[in-house]
């Protein structure tokens, strides 16, 4: 599905027909409440008059958890517009980046260390991909993401982030996702990069999957020094125009 920064100033219900895999609802909510636990508490605390400020902790959030484990216990999909409330709930709070990139790496701490290690190193990026996609697919739905082959990208087709937060925040949890995937090949380092996305004017979100090989720059910058400082130069402009735009959101390496 194609979008135009336009249609993002219209307000995104969600689809009744499409069903998101309850675990999405659950990992929302369950990331809220430990966010808002607090760190400590003070001697004079009334803790029956601050926690409920607090909306993780709140007692409609407390039943909702209740109810999204049975369904993620019975491997329940839930309608999409519920989904779609709980992820504009959380994109109207200042840690909301941060809170998203929580739930993705929630969602795909299931993945296990390792899977990797007896693979060939060429295998490795391919199947990195290949996971990290079928994962968001079973998740969100067959046509949340694609990828093509012999392209190190994964590319949102049905971007349902986007719709309900234009602020880019909840593609967060895509990111956390991709890390979680790469963090647990543990055959070769793995680098998200963020290639681009649709606030910023791309016609798409796409992140890369790559190989992190500090090495290969050292090497070309040996050889010819402008062509290194060309490279490294364009990567910094883009991650500064992502750091800016997405904080929290960064590429990172595995």
């Amino acid at each position: 599905m194609t979008l135009s920064p336009s249609s993002l100033t219209q307000e995104f219900s969600g689809d009744p027909r499409r069903r998101i895999d309850a675990r999405v609802a659950l990992a929302l909510l369950e990331t809220l409440q430990k966010q808002d636990l607090p760190e400590e508490v003070l001697v004079d605390e009334n803790l029956s008059v601050t926690l409920p400020r607090r909306l993780g902790l709140s007692h409609v959030v407390d039943a909702q958890v209740r109810r999204y484990r049975e369904e993620v216990r019975r491997k329940h999909r839930v309608p999409e517009p519920e989904v779609v409330d709980l992820v504009r709930l959380v994109a109207r709070r200042p840690d909301a980046a941060h809170v998203f990139h929580k739930v993705g790496r929630a969602l795909a701490a299931s993945q296990g260390e390792g899977w990797g290690r007896l693979l060939p190193r060429r295998l490795v990026l391919r199947r990195a991909r290949r996971r990290a996609t079928d994962l968001l697919r079973e998740l969100f739905g067959k046509e949340f993401v694609r990828s093509h082959r012999g392209d190190s990208g994964i590319e949102v087709e049905y971007d349902l982030m986007h719709m309900t937060d234009p602020s880019g925040a909840a593609c967060s949890l895509v990111t956390g996702v991709l890390e979680v995937v790469a963090e647990s090949s543990l055959r070769i380092p793995i680098r998200i990069r963020r290639r681009s996305c649709l606030r910023l004017g791309d016609a798409g979100c796409a992140w890369d999957m790559e190989e992190h090989r500090p090495e290969l720059v050292t090497d070309v910058a040996g050889e010819d020094g402008g062509l290194a400082s060309e490279t490294t130069d364009s990567d910094a402009d883009a991650a500064g125009r992502d750091a800016k735009s997405r904080p929290g959101d960064e590429a990172l390496s595995a």
